[in-house]
């Protein structure tokens, strides 16, 4: 779908057509909402993929397959492409790691631009030290833009 046409909805031109998505909502709009963005276009993503395809069986292709995974990233423009927009603050990327941790998830996905704040974390300084953790923490991927997120959680 990168710089492919969308599917038609039947719009008539100067009309739009709406795209229902089902996505949990954060409970903090200023420290959680700015970094919900990558997660809903990769929902957005699997759906046009799935309405492109030519039967219902081949909508598997674009099912998301990455369970007991989170996302933590939103999205910018940067240069005239999409980028993965990322925290930048240590303390804030901790409690979403922490957060992780408590949900028992295995990978969290951030942007590539978080990795200087991840690293200055204390999820990061504590992540080898067996003594800190009941059960194993998530390991904690970075994307620099929606194609490495695609490839990652889309099958087809």
């Amino acid at each position: 779908l990168f710089g492919d046409k969308v599917p038609s909805c039947g719009a008539a031109e100067g009309q739009v057509c709406q795209l229902k998505l089902f996505a949990p909502f954060p409970s903090s709009d200023e420290m959680q909402e700015p970094y919900l963005a990558a997660s809903m276009a990769l929902v957005a993503y699997s759906k046009i993929c799935a309405l492109r395809q030519s039967s219902s069986y081949n909508a598997y292709k674009c099912q998301i397959h990455r369970s007991m995974s989170a996302i933590s990233a939103g999205l910018k423009l940067q240069g005239g492409s999409i980028k993965l927009r990322g925290m930048t603050s240590p303390g804030l990327l901790d409690l979403k790691l922490t957060d992780a941790y408590v949900l028992n998830l295995e990978h969290v996905y951030l942007a590539a631009e978080s990795r200087s704040a991840y690293h200055e974390t204390d999820f990061s300084e504590d992540k080898h030290d067996v003594l800190k953790w009941q059960h194993a923490p998530p390991t904690v991927h970075f994307c620099g833009d929606m194609r490495c997120l695609v490839s990652t959680f889309i099958s087809g």
